[in-house]
């Protein structure tokens, strides 16, 4: 199975540590986070497909020195911004009826839980947890099946987050992509609006650590 990591963002977020370098190779605990996400996932995943941008050419020379072993091919993201626009750079690499998983390239799961991703089913991964109001709003869910978003009143109580981990098939990528705002296009966005067609199910995470402020880097690093 492939899994098609998202490693294209600028990460402005966490500048400067993001001037010289990309986000997903901001170091915790020594090494670069990109080094957690390849080590995370599965066995059964054979190939992977990383799909980069921002200081791309640093990314190619650490994968080229410390992951030539692996079945890694790299894309660069073209014109269409976004998670959709990204995920879209890799179409070409994706076999008719293929089913593959999705991650982030700055976001930490256990590879328990990515295991759950590698069946041949429309999958999206939430975490519940507390999180800032600037985050998300909460995913609704209708028997475990993608619903909506709910936007939040306060910052109080546990919401179901997004993770950013998906199950996908070749067929998705035909759908019509929802705008996020400019010409950036959302996965989540997408899939909820196509959902009738396509039904979503709801993966619960055990763990996520999302690394795009310094207090997340911070939290990463304990």
């Amino acid at each position: 199975m492939k899994a098609i990591i998202l490693a294209a963002g600028k990460g402005s977020r966490l500048y400067p540590l993001t001037k010289d370098t990309s986000k997903t190779l901001v170091k915790v605990s020594g090494k670069p986070i990109l080094h957690y996400v390849l080590e995370s996932l599965p066995e059964e995943i054979d190939e992977i497909i990383l799909v980069v941008k921002h200081f791309e050419e640093k990314i190619r020379e650490y994968i080229s020195k410390e992951y030539s072993n692996k079945n890694i091919s790299i894309v660069t993201q073209g014109e269409q911004a976004g998670t959709w626009g990204a995920l879209m750079s890799t179409k070409n690499l994706i076999g008719d009826g293929e089913y593959f998983m999705v991650l982030s390239g700055d976001d930490i799961s256990k590879t328990e839980d990515l295991k759950k991703f590698t069946k041949e089913e429309i999958l999206y991964g939430v975490n519940r947890r507390n999180m800032p109001m600037a985050y998300h709003d909460t995913l609704v869910d209708k028997d475990g099946f993608l619903e909506g978003f709910q936007k939040r009143e306060s910052s109080d109580g546990e919401i179901l987050a997004s993770t950013g981990v998906y199950t996908l098939n070749k067929g998705v990528l035909d759908l019509d992509p929802v705008s996020v705002g400019g010409d950036e296009y959302g996965i989540p966005q997408t899939l909820l609006k196509h959902k009738r067609f396509y039904p979503v199910k709801i993966v619960e995470m055990s763990s996520w650590t999302p690394i795009n402020t310094k207090e997340d880097l911070e939290a990463a690093e304990k």
